[in-house]
């Protein structure tokens, strides 16, 4: 099912004033907006948090360069590089996917108010959350950016770690 469809339709029993009606769309409404401003700041979290683990495991990475001439609990530094980089991969990839996903659940989110918005409108409201028709002329001001943007920093990281360790196998294949 499509979230549009998921729109409040208030059954039969309840009353017919549009009032009423009002009042229960407009607490719908600030309930969807709170969804969604949650899975925007819980996406956004993510993205930090990745940010950090991946600051850690650079500086770990440093630690293991500088080291390079001997070893490092019995690991060579081939070794240790392979292996922070390898968990780096794995800690990037579950953010990307977490992120993924998040972002997907954050579109439906924006589409639930969106459907709540609809029919307000119906009720003599304003458009807030869609784009005003005719107005909005560049695709990037129809649709936000910052979703790539959130999207593709786990992948780059992703892309980094499987370079590191890649370019290590290699390495110590030699």
């Amino acid at each position: 099912m499509h979230p549009t469809e998921l729109a409040p339709q208030l059954p039969p029993e309840y009353p017919a004033e549009p009032s009423v009606k009002a009042h229960i769309l407009v607490n719908q409404y600030f309930a969807a907006v709170d969804l969604y401003k949650h899975e925007d700041s819980l996406n956004w979290q993510k993205v930090n948090h990745l940010l950090y683990i991946n600051a850690a495991l650079g500086a770990i990475l440093g630690f293991v360069v500088d080291r390079q001439s001997g070893e490092l609990l019995a690991f060579t530094a081939s070794q240790a590089i392979l292996i922070v980089s390898l968990v780096g991969l794995a800690v990037s990839t579950g953010f990307a996917i977490a992120v993924w996903f998040g972002t997907h659940y954050l579109n439906n989110r924006k589409l639930a108010v969106r459907a709540v918005e609809k029919q307000l409108m119906a009720m003599g409201g304003v458009r807030v959350v869609n784009a005003l028709p005719g107005v909005v002329h560049s695709k990037f001001q129809r649709v936000s950016p910052t979703v790539w943007v959130l999207r593709l920093i786990p992948v780059g990281f992703v892309s980094l770690w499987s370079l590191l360790a890649l370019t290590t196998l290699l390495r110590l294949g030699q």
